[in-house]
């Protein structure tokens, strides 16, 4: 039975992220996906700059298929253009973008196993054994970064309930490249107050575009019906619609057991607001990585130090918690404060500053609260 320091279960953008770092820093490290790749990933699919800031190497052009520089924000008729002069955000192909991340981990030096899932643990006093198909591992410590319907985090804690859980529907719409820049060019759109707890999306990619609409699970009643009616009022014809989930980022839950510590959408790391997972998954499997190094030093695996750990590393879970505050309150009082927040080309554009990495939740949060009074104000006069 083979002997490995860390045993990474998903090659997403966590897991990858995760296994290259421990690989470079001299960990023996086996990194296992159920998944042959590349494969099918249901996802909008924009990385933004604070995504990429994660990432410990440049990403190639040729996987970029189209960079944003600008956004339509709609609210019932209202209408809000920003334009920067900056990118927005980078539009790629989950299927390009993951196995460019899983060739990076390999070449790092990580053991790649593909086709089979993590789907047993057990701890021991000294390591923790590990089935992945029908082979057995022995590892010091193991990573859950299997996503939203993780088997490793089953062993941390209990599954996402409804009210845990964002879901999306979502399709590729082919056009030709020409086609794309005329309709589109470099601007995606958003479209809020269509469903609670979420929004919907246009972004353009190469030769198709990414439609979209998601929002909280337990709220989306009849959604191939919500989902039509959104294609068709962005001017589209569904045809061939996907689902997925996401958990509901920014709710506290176990992050570690004895020996296993959580990454991505399996540790809860979306942005509840938006419904962004690559950044947080990349940025959390970073953190991991480094858990895991000073863990081994220490030679301490117990749940409450990977825990603590956790708490005092991750910073950006802070973020992640503020944005749900902020969701809840928005969501709450549409017409309050979607309404007023899209029609204020100023707050808009200084909210864009948060996927940059510029500026965090909180302190957003606080500046918006200046100026709710007049949101109020204006709010009253329209009615």
């Amino acid at each position: 039975m083979e002997f490995y320091d860390v045993i990474i279960a998903g090659a997403g953008p966590s897991g990858s992220t995760c296994a290259g770092l421990c690989s470079k820093s001299g960990l023996k490290t086996l990194l296992v996906d159920r998944d042959v790749f590349p494969r099918i990933k249901p996802c909008g699919g924009a990385l933004s700059e604070f995504a990429l800031q994660g990432l410990d190497f440049e990403l190639p052009t040729d996987l970029i298929e189209r960079e944003c520089f600008g956004a339509r924000v709609h609210y019932g008729d209202i209408v809000s253009n920003i334009t920067e002069n900056h990118r927005i955000a980078a539009f790629v192909s989950r299927e390009r973008f993951d196995s460019f991340l899983l060739e990076k981990a390999k070449e790092s030096g990580s053991d790649i196993l593909l086709g089979k899932q993590v789907s047993e643990i057990k701890i021991n006093r000294d390591f923790a054994t590990v089935k992945a198909g029908d082979q057995f591992f022995k590892s010091l410590m193991v990573v859950g970064a299997d996503g939203v319907n993780s088997t490793v985090s089953r062993y941390v804690r209990k599954p996402y309930g409804k009210e845990e859980l964002l879901f999306t529907l979502y399709e590729r719409l082919y056009e030709s490249k020409r086609g794309i820049e005329e309709k589109q060019g470099k601007i995606m759109d958003l479209f809020f107050g269509r469903i609670k707890f979420g929004y919907g999306w246009v972004f353009p990619h190469d030769e198709y575009y990414s439609l979209g609409i998601g929002g909280l699970y337990s709220s989306f009643k009849n959604p191939k019906t919500i989902y039509e009616n959104f294609a068709r009022s962005a001017g589209f014809s569904p045809r061939n619609i996907k689902g997925y989930f996401l958990p509901l980022g920014g709710v506290k839950r176990p992050l570690a057991g004895e020996r296993i510590i959580l990454a991505g959408d399996a540790a809860g790391f979306v942005d509840p607001l938006t419904g962004e997972g690559i950044a947080y998954a990349i940025h959390s499997g970073r953190t991991v990585s480094g858990i895991i190094q000073e863990a081994i030093k220490k030679n301490n695996y117990s749940k409450d130090y990977l825990f603590s750990s956790y708490l005092k590393r991750f910073k950006i879970r802070k973020n992640i918690e503020s944005s749900l505050r902020l969701a809840r309150i928005i969501h709450s009082y549409p017409d309050i404060f979607l309404k007023q927040m899209i029609s204020d080309g100023k707050a808009l554009k200084k909210y864009f500053e948060i996927p940059r990495g510029n500026l965090t939740y909180g302190k957003y949060t606080t500046w918006l609260a200046g100026r709710l009074p007049m949101y109020f104000f204006k709010s009253l006069c329209q009615k």
